[in-house]
């Protein structure tokens, strides 16, 4: 069962997000054996992952003026 459909079942459903775990393990492991290696240094990676809107999310409030 994933963490959206555990979200699913809450009252009421709440907003999740998903991200590509499994291309995010091997993204880390291959960083992690080229760190081992002293080849690349560090850089960031960015992947996208997926909004799963339930019925927590509201519309934005408005700030009130300072």
């Amino acid at each position: 069962m994933s963490s959206v459909d555990m979200a699913a079942m809450c009252n009421p459903p709440l907003t999740t997000v998903t991200a590509p775990g499994i291309e995010l393990g091997r993204l880390g492991m291959a960083s992690l054996l080229r760190q081992l290696d002293g080849d690349a240094p560090l850089t960031p990676v960015l992947r996208t992952g997926a909004l799963a809107v339930g019925e927590s999310t509201g519309p934005v409030r408005q700030r009130a003026a300072c």
